[in-house]
Formats: C-alpha cells, sequence, structure tokens
C-alpha cells in the first residue's frame, strides 16, 4: 500500500509540470490549456470533452536509452502496453508500471501454498493461500476478493500490490465459515491469467455436549493380576457435532496396569458412543479408574477389578517348618505346620482341612485367605489325636499345586493308673550274704497309656 500511494503521489506531480508548449492561456499565473476559466489551485489544467492528455510512447529499449530520467518521469512503454513511471534516481532508475499494467505469463494454482487449516463449520482464522507465477512484467495489480463454491462461505482475498519481475506469488487471505468440508473451489484472474485454486476444507473439530462414563456399558471382565482379554466399555455422549477426534490411550490409577484405548473416529451428529479397549494386567483388586477428556468434555471411567481364583506356581511341602510335636494317643495342642509357595498371584483362597492317612485321626486345617503376589507361606494348625506312633501324612491341593506333607507322631511317655506292689509275684528266693540270682519281682498295674 505504501508503494501504491508514493506512485499516485508521484502521478500528480508529474502531471503538475507538463506546460503546454503552444496556444496556452494565462489565469492566474496559472497553465490552462482548452478553456477559458482555470481552476485557481491548479498549475496545469486541461479542459477537454473530445480529447485526452498523450505522453511519450516509446519501447523498453527506448526507454532504458533516456540519459539520467528524472526521478518521476513517466513515459508509456508499448513493450510492456503500461504507465512506466521512475521510482528511483537519475543516477539508479527504477521503472514501475502504475495500477492496470501487471502481467504475468503464468498463474500456477496447482501449486499454490497453504497456511492454517479450514474446517467445515468453523470460521477460518490465520488461514492464506499463496500462489506462485511466472513472468512477471513489475507492474502493478489491483487487489480482489474471490468468492468460494463447492464448499462455499469463503472469501478469498488479495491486496493490491506489484508484480515482480519474473517469478514471484501472490498471497491470498481465506476467511468466512465454510459450509461443510470438501474443496472450495475459487476462480482467480489477474495479471492476464486464470487459474482455479483448489482448498481442503478438513471436517470439524469434534465436540460433544455431554459424555456419560457413569452410564458405560462394559464387556468382558478384569480380575486382578490377570491380563485383561476381550475387555472393552462403551461410553455414551450427546449434542455430537459430527466432527473428527483423535485416538487416545488413557492408564488406568487406583488399580494400576491397564490402558484404555479408543482409535481414531468421528462423532455422530446427536448422540452416540464411543469404545474404549482395555487392555494390560491389573495391579490387584479394587476399581482402575480412567480420567477421559475428548470433544470438550471430560468424566472418570471407573471399572471393578475383582480378586483372582488364587493359584501359585510352587508348594513345597518337603520344606514345611512344624510347630509343635505330636504324641501317638495324645491330643495335639499347640502343632501347626507352615509351608512355602512361590508364584503366588494374589487371588485367593477358600481354605481346606484334610484329613491324615499313615496314622490317623489328625486333622490339618488352613483357613481361607489371599495368596500374596510372588513367595509366601500357608499355615496348616493340626488338630485331632493320632492313632498310633509313625507318619501322618496329609495330601494337600491348593491353588493349582499339590504336595504331601508328613508328621511325625512319637511315643508318648509312659502312665498308668495304679501300681500293685502287694500283689507282686516273686520268682526265686534271697538269702542273707548270699548274691541274689534269678530272683524278679512281677508287679502288677492298671490304666496304662
Amino acid at each position: 500500500m505504501k508503494t501504491l500511494t508514493a506512485l499516485f503521489r508521484a502521478l500528480r506531480v508529474v502531471l503538475g509540470v507538463f506546460v503546454l508548449l503552444s496556444s496556452t492561456h494565462s489565469v492566474w499565473a496559472q497553465n490552462l490549456i482548452g478553456g477559458e476559466t482555470g481552476d485557481p489551485t491548479a498549475i496545469l489544467e486541461l479542459q477537454s470533452t473530445n480529447k485526452g492528455l498523450l505522453i511519450p510512447r516509446m519501447t523498453i529499449a527506448e526507454r532504458s536509452a533516456i540519459a539520467n530520467p528524472a526521478p518521476g518521469l513517466m513515459v508509456f512503454n508499448t513493450t510492456l502496453n503500461c504507465l512506466e513511471i521512475n521510482l528511483g534516481s537519475s543516477s539508479s532508475p527504477n521503472w514501475m508500471c502504475l495500477l492496470g499494467g501487471g502481467r504475468v505469463s503464468s498463474l500456477v494454482c496447482g501449486s499454490a501454498v497453504n497456511t492454517g487449516t479450514l474446517r467445515g463449520g468453523t470460521a477460518a482464522s490465520g488461514t492464506s493461500t499463496t500462489v506462485p507465477y511466472t513472468g512477471g512484467n513489475g507492474g502493478l495489480y489491483r487487489g480482489q476478493s474471490v468468492s468460494s463454491t463447492g464448499v462455499t462461505g469463503l472469501t478469498a482475498t488479495l491486496m493490491p500490490g506489484i508484480f515482480a519481475a519474473g517469478s514471484g506469488s501472490l498471497t491470498y487471505t481465506i476467511t468466512g465459515t465454510p459450509s461443510d468440508e470438501g474443496t472450495a473451489s475459487f476462480a482467480l484472474s489477474i495479471g492476464g491469467q486464470s487459474c482455479t485454486l483448489a482448498v481442503a476444507v478438513e471436517p470439524p473439530l469434534g465436540a460433544v455436549a455431554g459424555l456419560d462414563c457413569a452410564g458405560a456399558v462394559i464387556t468382558g471382565s478384569l480380575t486382578g493380576n490377570t491380563a485383561a482379554s476381550g475387555v472393552s466399555v462403551a461410553v455414551s455422549y450427546t449434542g455430537g457435532n459430527g466432527g473428527t477426534y483423535s485416538g487416545q490411550a488413557i492408564a488406568s490409577a487406583g488399580v494400576t496396569g491397564l490402558t484404555a484405548t479408543l482409535s481414531d473416529g468421528i462423532f455422530a451428529n446427536g448422540g452416540g458412543s464411543l469404545t474404549y479397549t482395555i487392555t494390560g494386567t491389573p495391579s490387584g483388586a479394587g476399581t482402575a479408574s480412567f480420567a477421559l477428556n475428548i470433544g470438550g468434555q471430560s468424566c472418570v471411567l471407573e471399572l471393578s477389578v475383582a480378586v483372582p481364583v488364587g493359584a501359585v506356581s510352587g508348594l513345597d511341602c518337603a520344606g514345611a517348618s512344624i510347630t509343635g510335636s505330636l504324641t501317638a494317643n495324645v491330643a495335639a495342642s499347640g502343632v501347626s505346620a507352615s509351608l512355602s509357595y512361590t508364584g503366588g498371584n494374589g487371588g485367593t483362597h477358600e481354605g481346606q482341612s484334610i484329613a491324615s492317612t499313615g496314622v490317623t485321626g489328625l486333622t490339618a486345617t488352613l483357613s481361607a485367605g489371599v495368596f500374596v503376589s510372588g513367595s509366601g507361606s500357608l499355615t496348616y494348625a493340626i488338630t485331632g489325636t493320632p492313632a498310633a506312633v509313625g507318619t501322618a501324612s496329609f495330601a494337600l491341593s491348593i491353588g493349582g499345586q499339590s504336595c504331601t506333607l508328613t508328621v511325625t507322631v512319637s511315643p508318648p511317655v509312659g502312665a498308668i493308673s495304679s501300681l500293685d506292689c502287694a500283689g507282686a509275684s516273686i520268682s526265686g528266693t534271697l538269702e542273707a550274704f548270699t548274691a541274689a540270682s534269678g530272683v524278679s519281682a512281677t508287679v502288677p498295674y492298671t490304666g496304662g497309656n
């Protein structure tokens, strides 16, 4: 715009210094041509209803041959077919075509470079297109505004300017609100050339009015420490605008180790739903929470993670630690066996009661509980009265593993309820001062154990 203003100012100055060399009339010390009364504010005034002003006409070669052309000197360039003015100095002239003289040899819409993105139903902001051209003649061009077709609602606006001498480009600013997605076409015509500028209009950015995590529909189930398989969640929404959304992957909180994944897609117009696939291995039982944020709305999706069925990878009966001791025919008291396991999955077990074999009469009892994740131990309480001396065996089977627990049953400490010395039976005889030989006494008792 500054260049154009300078051109028009120069034009007014040059026209003011034209002085007719013949048939002039002086009016208030001014120069009037073709009339009797002139405007007192004009140094030169031309009046005619059937003639115009004709300034020197010459080719580029002839114009270039002018020695030291004065700044503001004007000629009509017959090669470029435009009115030229020297905007440079006498020693370094810079000839420029005035408005309307700009020409190009080609306008290349197919090589246009777009800045910014257009989306259906969304007002354009910061969007422009640069269209290259070749064969510019250094002339001026008028600005223009071109309405779009195809996808309507847009305008491509070009400010006035000057074509470069040779190759250059024109920048059109795109404004308005595109009516839909697709291709907006602009029929450009400038500098004696025409082409159709095609600009892609993307679908609108997705937006919804409401997102309902609380009403989510869950397919499949989650179990602590067990890899999710075939689990998905459908979260409904309202007020969809038909726009696109980018996929997302949300890590779980609370019970960690899970990810809710949504693929790229398009919101329906109105109501619809989003399907998140749940993958990973939950760290335990409880509630896995996913903070969803999409389409301008947020909510927290909560999924229950069940306690897993208990399992272990190894059960060590041979290394069991026995607390207390067992005595034949004596009721067990304070006796227990602790055996270790490996590869626990954090799942529950229901406990069990196992009767002894070998030495019968005993029971090994385990209370219900939870396997730790990894290594741990199980404690069985031993109750009952062992029927004999020997080994009591317990066939354990739990957490998917089996082994035989063995506990030794010792003989009891001897006890009787009565001892009958009076009824003792004597074999042999004893004589004073004579060593006993073959003499014994048998003493009866009752209640032996």
